[in-house]
C-alpha cells in the first residue's frame, strides 16, 4: 500500500481531533454507568503514538494494524479512491442488507437453541456475538477471495456502513462497535481455520466450533448437542458468504 499517496490530502490533526472527541464522548457515557472504555493494548500501542504526534509516520502503523479505520483518514480526501476502488466499496455497501438478514436469521436460531426467547438482554447479547462472529468470518473470506489490498477497501466499507447504521438506530455507539470488533478480532485471531479441514478428527480451534461453544456456554446450559447444532448452522453462514463473495469477485474482476 502506497500510504503516502493514499493519504496525501489527509489533515492528520483533524483526524486526531476526531478520535479524541469520539473517545471523550465514549468515556462520558461509560462513566454514567460506572464503566470504563476498553482499549486493547494492541490498539493502544499504535493509537497513542498517533494521538501524541499526528502525522503520516504514526498513521501507517495504526492503519496497517486496524485498516477499518481508513475512512477516518479519507474523509474529505478527494481523489483517494479510483473508479475500481469505488465500485468495490459500493459492492460492500450493497452486501450489508443481505448480511443483516443472515445475522438476524442465525441469531434467532441461536436464541431458540439456548431457550432464552423472553430474555431481551440475553437476546441482544447473542445478536451482537453473532454480528461480530459474522464480521470476522467475512473478513477472513474477503482476504481469500479478493486479496489484501481489496480486503482493506471492502471491509472498511462494511465496518463503516454497519457502524453508522447501529449508531443511528441507537443500538450501539461507534466506540462500542469498535471496541467490540477489536475484542472479537483478538478472540477469533487465535483460530486459523473457519471450519474443520476434510477428514479432521477435531473441531477445536475453528471459528464455527469455538463460536458455538461460546454461545452455549455463556448463554445456555453447555449442552454438547446444542453446540453441535449451532456449529452446523454457523457452517451454513460460511457457505452463504462464500457464494455472495464469489459474485462480488466476478463483478470486480476488471481491477
Amino acid at each position: 500500500m502506497d500510504w503516502g499517496n493514499k493519504l496525501k490530502n489527509t489533515d492528520f490533526i483533524d483526524v486526531r481531533n476526531q478520535f479524541a472527541n469520539m473517545y471523550s464522548i465514549a468515556r462520558e457515557e461509560a462513566a454514567k454507568n460506572n464503566q470504563e472504555v476498553y482499549i486493547p493494548n494492541e490498539l493502544a500501542n499504535v493509537l497513542y503514538p498517533f494521538m501524541n504526534n499526528p502525522c503520516l509516520e504514526t498513521a501507517i502503523p495504526l492503519l496497517e494494524k486496524y485498516p477499518d479505520y481508513i475512512s477516518r483518514f479519507l474523509d474529505g480526501n478527494n481523489g483517494t479512491l479510483d473508479n475500481n476502488e469505488t465500485r468495490l466499496s459500493n459492492s460492500a455497501k450493497d452486501l450489508v442488507p443481505w448480511l443483516y438478514e443472515n445475522i438476524d436469521t442465525l441469531s434467532i436460531y441461536l436464541q431458540k437453541q439456548v431457550r432464552i426467547d423472553d430474555d431481551l438482554n440475553q437476546n441482544e447479547a447473542i445478536y451482537f456475538e453473532t454480528l461480530f462472529f459474522a464480521l470476522n468470518v467475512l473478513d477472513s473470506l474477503v482476504f481469500q477471495f479478493l486479496g489484501d489490498n481489496k480486503r482493506n477497501i471492502f471491509m472498511d466499507s462494511i465496518f463503516q456502513t454497519i457502524c453508522d447504521g447501529l449508531s443511528i438506530a441507537n443500538k450501539l455507539s461507534e466506540i462500542d462497535f469498535i471496541s467490540g470488533l477489536n475484542k472479537s478480532q483478538d478472540e477469533y485471531g487465535k483460530f486459523k481455520l473457519l471450519c474443520p479441514e476434510k477428514d479432521s478428527k477435531t473441531l477445536k480451534d475453528t471459528f464455527c466450533w469455538e463460536f458455538a461453544k461460546k454461545i452455549v456456554t455463556e448463554h445456555g446450559d453447555g449442552n454438547p448437542a446444542s453446540i453441535t447444532m449451532i456449529h452446523l448452522r454457523a457452517l451454513n453462514l460460511i457457505i452463504n458468504l462464500q457464494d455472495a463473495l464469489e459474485l462480488v469477485r466476478q463483478d470486480n474482476l476488471q481491477d
